[in-house]
């Protein structure tokens, strides 16, 4: 019978891995090629440097000290669509996103100082928080934030 307290193993992050050599028949090809970017990203020993003037929606150059190679990765949204990244995966993939991109924007979010900055919709014109804009790119944040909307 539970004993109503959690183990450490119920408290522990469970993160969804998916496979590297297939595609799981429940998930696009999109999805899961995103995924893939993400869960290789978490693993890399890359370094980042804020080459703008915004802590959170800037440029950014992105080492991988292993293969010698830096990028210059453009955030301007926590979704995918608005971002760049020169790398040539990004060019070529069609999915708005790279491992470059998906660890700069992950390494922005753990840094507490810049989770309010992600509620804010970075445009040419606005840079007005969601709440008082009628485009809600960076919607899903904006709820965790603000509560509700």
């Amino acid at each position: 019978m539970p004993s109503g307290k959690n183990s450490p193993k119920d408290k522990e992050k469970k993160t969804v891995r998916v496979p590297y050599h297939h595609k799981p028949d429940e998930i696009p090809i999109d999805v899961w090629q995103k995924a893939l970017r993400r869960q290789f990203a978490e693993t890399q020993n890359f370094t980042m440097k804020n080459i703008g003037s915004h802590p959170v929606f800037s440029d950014f150059e992105v080492h991988n000290p292993q293969s010698g190679n830096t990028y210059m990765v453009s955030v301007r949204s926590e979704e995918t669509g608005l971002n760049f990244c020169t790398c040539p995966d990004f060019k070529i993939n069609t999915l708005g996103t790279c491992k470059h991109l998906e660890f700069t924007i992950s390494s922005l979010k753990n840094i507490n100082a810049n989770v309010a900055s992600f509620c804010f919709l970075y445009t040419a014109f606005t840079g007005r928080c969601c709440m008082g804009s009628l485009t809600t790119l960076i919607f899903p944040l904006c709820l965790k934030i603000h509560g509700s909307l």
